[in-house]
């Protein structure tokens, strides 16, 4: 009845197979691409196995039938040879008449379980199988009634205890947690339950307690990968990097081809300064993974950071070619071209952005700046008008609107717009602010206060490439060419594209 089906699907397995052997990376994607497809499809016969195998039990219990007690038929395929196992003591006895001569192997008659051992090995195995389906209800169900039969199975507790988490029923999964964790003393299993606090307090945004239980975890079996894994995320997001690094590089001791750790690695040196040895991990990323989204947009922005435009734009594109309902790597696209100044090509980009995704914010922002560096003031307007009824904190768009008034000669409000965001708590809006303080000084003619709203800025983030870039330009309309050319050999010496 199956066997077509199942004929086809290990035909297109073992034609994967050799396909694999001589793969590069982009074909090795979509081959995986293929694989997940036909596990789905796996799936479905799963769920429908789940199904007729419920309806089997169903009529055992209800006709008194042993049939999980009935010896499966033997296989039709000959056995592979196995090696040899070492000599067994005890295990052939000889016996009396006329076989006398030949050892028989002594059996034990088989022994029947008991109606709630047969019950509970029915309801763990179906809760297993759920439970592998991601059908959290049902495992639950299932594993609720092992844990009522027998309430010292802890591991039939530890699988609840997944399926409730899995649930998000997160109350009811530390409950089952805290029961396993007095009984285990397997490292091993001591170490999942841990692990398994951790990732609720994780999914809680509680990262602090998520640390301490990932390493209480990883005291009990520092060879679970995944613990290093999952800690280093939670330092991550704690901004605890130089931790987060520890982390993620012993992931990688034990998986040295873990694209998503390289990434991540990457995003943590680039957070510490460390431009090269950010590059240097994003590029083995991309070699284990070439069309992964992140580590598209990742290797683009750090091409871009390094210099290498054309190199960012090919990344950007890939990332476009592989993902063509995302919106960020046309955004970055059309980033690029309003470097260049080719608006009407970077306005066509954030427009698709918009037909793709139309509440999408950063595109309308990407767009209203499009508009204003070409020149198109009142479209500019409206567009940042209508951000900010839906974000009023938006500072890419105050500063959207403060330009669009600057240059419709509005020039009060929009220092008043700007004088705003200076006085911000927050540092970053603080330094945007300044810089943008310091342009409209510099656009009119007003050197010294221009250089003093740059030195401001700088003295908040004295990388800013773009604020030595003015302070530069501010001290040559003073004629101070010495100290002009101070700035822009900063700029030099670590060349960031503005």
């Amino acid at each position: 009845m199956f066997d077509k089906p199942f004929d086809q699907l290990f035909r297109a397995l073992q034609r994967i197979e050799k396909q694999l052997a001589g793969a590069g990376l982009e074909e090795k994607q979509i081959l995986q691409e293929e694989l997940i497809a036909l596990r789905a499809l796996c799936d479905r016969f799963v769920e429908k196995w789940l199904t007729f195998e419920e309806k089997i039990s169903n009529l055992a219990d209800q006709y008194n039938l042993q049939i999980d007690t009935v010896e499966s038929p033997a296989p039709v395929f000959k056995p592979q040879p196995q090696p040899q196992a070492p000599e067994k003591k005890i295990e052939w006895q000889p016996i009396s008449g006329k076989a006398a001569d030949k050892p028989v192997k002594v059996m034990a008659p088989p022994l029947l379980p008991r109606a709630e051992e047969e019950l509970l090995i029915q309801s763990f195995r179906k809760g297993l199988g759920y439970f592998d389906l991601l059908m959290y209800p049902d495992a639950i169900r299932e594993l609720e009634r092992v844990v009522e039969l027998d309430g010292d199975f802890m591991i039939a507790r530890l699988y609840l205890a997944f399926g409730y988490a899995g649930k998000k029923e997160h109350g009811k999964a530390i409950e089952q947690l805290h029961v396993v964790a007095s009984a285990v003393k397997e490292p091993f299993l001591a170490a999942t339950v841990h692990h398994t606090f951790g990732h609720i307090y994780a999914e809680q945004e509680q990262f602090q307690q998520a640390i301490e239980q990932f390493k209480q975890a990883a005291s009990h079996f520092k060879e679970f990968r995944d613990i290093h894994f999952n800690l280093g995320v939670c330092q991550y997001n704690l901004k605890q990097y130089n931790e987060a690094l520890a982390s993620f590089l012993a992931a990688l001791d034990q998986e040295p081809n873990d694209w998503e750790a390289e990434r991540i690695v990457s995003a943590i040196w680039r957070r510490l300064g460390s431009l090269p040895k950010a590059i240097a991990h994003i590029e083995k990323a991309y070699r284990l993974n070439s069309t992964d989204f992140h580590i598209l947009m990742q290797y683009g922005d750090l091409m871009l950071q390094n210099g290498q435009v054309g190199l960012a734009y090919s990344l950007y594109e890939r990332a476009n070619r592989f993902h063509p309902y995302e919106v960020e790597p046309i955004g970055a696209i059309g980033w690029l071209h309003m470097r260049e100044g080719n608006y009407p090509d970077a306005i066509a980009c954030f427009k698709k952005q918009l037909s793709l995704k139309r509440d999408h914010i950063q595109s309308q922002i990407n767009l209203g700046w499009a508009m204003l560096m070409a020149g198109d003031y009142q479209r500019a307007g409206r567009i940042f008008t209508r951000v900010m009824q839906r974000f009023p904190q938006s500072i890419e768009a105050q500063i959207g609107t403060a330009r669009v008034l600057f240059q419709m000669r509005q020039t009060d409000d929009a220092h008043q717009i700007v004088s705003q965001i200076m006085e911000s708590g927050n540092f970053t809006q603080r330094k945007i602010g300044l810089l943008q303080s310091g342009c409209f000084a510099l656009q009119e003619g007003d050197y010294r206060t221009a250089i003093e709203r740059f030195a401001s800025a700088l003295q908040i983030d004295p990388r800013c490439k773009e604020t030595l870039f003015f302070k530069g330009v501010a001290h040559s309309g003073l004629g101070e060419s010495e100290l002009a050319e101070q700035c822009w050999h900063r700029l030099q010496e670590n060349p960031v594209p503005l």
